[in-house]
């Protein structure tokens, strides 16, 4: 899978998210989004002409791992962590509900927190660096 490169990586992930709730991954670390994506990939039935294309090819070569790295998979899956509210009339961006607590450095990452940045991308940037603080 390292091989290859992120469009490859991307059509296969457009692939698989007819099989697996892109949606329910809640997780904003690298590590916790690998998990959570594994996890779906094995509920998923494996089977199919094209061995290829079964979930047991996708889990032995590591395609979770690939996947977190990938910048757009992530954005994408950053992206329903985030929902916009309104407070005292301007709109801001917050850590989204069912979003999992996270701990790094001492400062914790939680459902309701405030992100900095007037746009929806700003504010996914602003969520990807505080949770690659820890390397």
């Amino acid at each position: 899978m390292d091989s290859l490169d992120e469009q490859e990586i991307e059509s296969i992930w457009q692939r698989e998210k007819k099989y697996i709730d892109a949606r329910k991954i809640k997780s904003v670390t690298k590590a916790g989004i690998q998990q959570e994506i594994l996890e779906q990939l094995r509920g998923v039935k494996a089977t199919g002409r094209n061995p290829q294309s079964n979930t047991d090819f996708l889990i032995n070569r590591n395609f979770s791992v690939v996947a977190s790295k990938n910048p757009n998979i992530r954005k994408e899956l950053l992206q329903d962590n985030i929902q916009l509210i309104k407070v005292k009339g301007q709109e801001r961006f917050q850590v989204a509900k069912g979003t999992k607590t996270v701990y790094l450095n001492g400062k914790k990452i939680k459902a309701g927190q405030f992100l900095s940045g007037k746009t929806k991308a700003d504010a996914i940037k602003n969520l990807e660096t505080k949770a690659d603080a820890v390397k």
